[in-house]
């Protein structure tokens, strides 16, 4: 979380989590260190592991946000980071992290972005 609190060069304006225990202890660890004042949003809808629906969750979100974290599950967290990404990432591990940056004015549009970091546990050892 630390890493992560080092390398951000924007403040989340919305946090999103699963409703799954470990996504939300995860989420609230992070909440501590990286975003105090921000509410995380819980939500059912998260607690997926297909890529599609996932997919849909990210491209309906509402166009005033500039700026969202996301907590969830794989595979489609992975997935997610290779279709949206523009690095080929074999799997996201638990607690990983994939920053995807996206140049566009409605979340409907995205098509591509440019994955600015990736953040695996192993690499904090």
């Amino acid at each position: 979380v630390k890493k992560l609190e080092e390398i951000l060069d924007f403040k989340p304006e919305y946090v999103f989590s699963s409703v799954a225990t470990r996504a939300k202890s995860t989420a609230e660890i992070a909440k501590k260190i990286i975003f105090p004042t921000i509410d995380i949003q819980f939500d059912k809808d998260l607690y997926t592991f297909s890529h599609f629906t996932l997919k849909n969750w990210i491209l309906n979100l509402d166009n005033s946000i500039n700026h969202a974290i996301i907590f969830g599950h794989n595979p489609a967290f992975t997935d997610i980071a290779y279709d949206l990404g523009s690095e080929f990432i074999m799997n996201v591990p638990t607690s990983g992290v994939v920053w995807i940056e996206f140049d566009v004015e409605d979340w409907q549009s995205i098509q591509k972005g440019t994955t600015k970091h990736v953040i695996f546990p192993k690499e904090l050892q």
